[in-house]
């Protein structure tokens, strides 16, 4: 099954009314929200004649009424794929980017678009949309060239090292060592994860930026985060020693 999520944002314009005029207002509250999804049987063809009851959904983890189940006619989609940079290296970075090839080759269908976008601390768009399987082969392939980014794992792994290399306390030589080691470590880890917060509010925007390009499209708009996660906790992850 494959799902694909629309985010409708809308826009409230206030206009400010002459003194001497009364002012209305008015709230308006949207409890119905459409979900788009495409189910697939195992030969890859649509599967008919689905209700309500044939689906569950949920929202932050509780069950949510399905009011309308209704088939809608085949359009193309424009999907920008924002590859993560920054949280892939190695062998991850390249199973992503053969990930990518396959969907490429098997999951588009005629009239489908791909707005390629590579984030590794700035965002960069690899070329114009495009459903050619060629084109997109060749993004992938200047993709897998373009040299890794030094991630946070190297920075982490560094720090963890120097607190458990760091000298012990020892009655007879003082703590004076120690507590300048232990001192150098705090320093480390505030400045760690102040990085990785910042460099998560800046993915985050990258992201909306990324779907940002795809205003003015008539597709139906889908967003494909390629990479390694968001943290929840940025620095977090120094402390799984």
């Amino acid at each position: 099954m494959r799902v694909f999520l629309a985010l409708l944002l809308s826009t409230a314009l206030h206009a400010q009314p002459p003194a001497s005029e009364p002012s209305f207002s008015e709230s308006l509250d949207v409890r119905e929200t459409q979900v788009e999804v495409v189910v697939t049987g195992r030969d890859g063809q649509p599967v008919p004649g689905l209700t309500r009851e044939d689906f569950k959904v949920r929202e932050d983890g509780k069950p949510a009424e399905v009011t309308q189940v209704s088939a809608a006619a085949s359009q193309p989609l424009m999907i920008a794929v924002f590859f993560d940079d920054l949280s892939l290296g190695g062998t991850a970075r390249a199973n992503a980017i053969a990930g990518l090839r396959r969907f490429f080759a098997s999951g588009l269908k005629p009239g489908d678009r791909v707005l390629l976008a590579r984030w590794d601390g700035k965002l960069a768009v690899q070329g114009d949309p495009t459903g050619d399987a060629a084109a997109l082969g060749a993004m992938l392939d200047r993709l897998g060239a373009a040299l890794p980014v030094r991630g946070s794992a190297q920075e982490r792994d560094a720090i963890q090292r120097a607190i458990q290399q760091a000298q012990p306390y020892d009655e007879e030589r003082g703590n004076g060592m120690a507590l300048i080691q232990a001192e150098a470590s705090l320093g480390d880890l505030r400045n760690y994860s102040r990085a990785r917060s910042d460099a998560a509010r800046a993915t985050l925007e990258a992201l909306q930026q990324t779907f940002s390009l795809l205003a003015g499209q008539t597709e139906r708009k889908a967003l494909l985060y390629v990479g390694g996660g968001i943290p929840l906790r940025p620095g977090a992850d120094l402390f799984a020693l």
